[in-house]
């Protein structure tokens, strides 16, 4: 059985860890999501992930909210295959997915977006 659980350990935080993400991270835009993703040396765990969803499109808070559970819990069921390659690889990958879309989209469009950019980053990883 797999473990979809979402800890705090998973996820992403502290401002010199996006700094590093940010500045020196690789990019990828596949709507509705841009990606941005580092590789540091094997620690626990093995994929930490922050999500964003801009202000500036989403004023109300409600809204923000309601898109970001939408992005954890499908990259929360998701995630176990790109787990598996981080650990195999005996890496450390850090996350930051920025929604960019200005509608709100439903939770299986949502869905199928995070399992391609999860599909996306399997197939980076096997690339290097």
């Amino acid at each position: 059985m797999l473990n979809n659980s979402f800890k705090k350990q998973e996820r992403l935080t502290g401002k010199k860890n996006f700094e590093k993400l940010l500045t020196e991270g690789q990019r990828v835009y596949l709507f509705p999501f841009t990606v941005y993703w580092t590789y540091l040396s094997d620690q626990k765990p093995p994929v930490r992930i922050a999500i964003s969803i801009p202000k500036r499109k989403f004023k109300l808070a409600t809204e923000r909210n309601l898109l970001r559970r939408r992005v954890r819990e499908s990259y929360r069921t998701n995630k176990h295959k790109l787990n598996e390659v981080v650990q195999n690889r005996s890496l450390q990958l850090h996350i930051l997915i920025v929604y960019v879309s200005g509608d709100i989209l439903e939770f299986e469009i949502i869905n199928r977006k995070i399992i391609d950019v999860l599909n996306h980053l399997v197939k980076t990883l096997l690339k290097d």
